[in-house]
């Protein structure tokens, strides 16, 4: 029985193509992925870097995590990466992405803050499955089944049509007044009330391209 393949450290995906990788001489183990390498380069960090308590035991970083490290957009952006690439997207774009993500091997960051370092997250957690994957939004990591992020996309895009916040989605709480604007506000408390918490929810919603509609100026009389 042939072993399952073993997905690609996120660093060699990112620096996939890219040419004169800066390279050391130092031997030893790189604090950002563990791999050994007789390429290291001194692992100075800027007074900063955030990710302190991502790193492993080591002393020196290999060509691969450096090029990463030092370049500011993988901490600064969004993207999306894979053997075809990295592609780098706005706010928008994310929701798409999520749902239709590349062929495996890829891995996925998205950030609320735009300055955490949290692609050490996906640094030994590249997926290779589409319709279950890992995602990394600035220090947290969420597991994603692709079919439940479309049911709650959809749930989440028709609350927003009708009126609601992103924030009151996210807090899972009507305020009195828009429990008197809509239709079925005890349904909506319901549903509120079962996602509250869950970060596939909170993607779904953060994420969401859905412009919010407007609520009634009052509730249809007899609902």
């Amino acid at each position: 029985m042939s072993a399952a393949p073993r997905p690609p450290i996120l660093s060699d995906l990112l620096s996939r193509g890219v040419e004169n990788l800066a390279r050391g001489t130092t031997r030893g183990r790189c604090i950002f992925c563990g791999r050994q390498t007789g390429e290291g380069l001194p692992p100075k960090l800027g007074s900063k870097f955030t990710g302190g308590e991502f790193l492993q035991g080591g002393s020196c970083i290999c060509p691969m995590c450096w090029f990463v490290y030092k370049t500011q957009r993988f901490r600064q952006s969004m993207w999306v990466a894979s053997l075809a690439g990295t592609r780098f997207f706005k706010h928008g774009d994310a929701r798409a992405i999520l749902l239709d993500p590349p062929d495996p091997p890829f891995a996925i960051y998205l950030t609320r803050t735009w300055k955490k370092q949290g692609w050490l997250l996906l640094m030994n957690r590249v997926n290779l499955d589409r319709d279950r994957f890992l995602v990394a939004e600035d220090e947290r990591l969420i597991a994603v089944s692709r079919a439940d992020l479309r049911l709650k996309s959809e749930l989440a895009d028709g609350m927003l049509r009708q009126g609601l916040t992103k924030t009151t989605l996210l807090e899972g709480r009507l305020s009195a007044y828009q429990f008197t604007r809509l239709r079925d506000p005890r349904t909506a408390e319901r549903l509120l009330a079962e996602v509250r918490g869950d970060p596939v929810w909170e993607l779904a919603v953060w994420y969401s391209p859905m412009k919010r509609g407007k609520l009634p100026k009052k509730r249809i009389q007899g609902e």
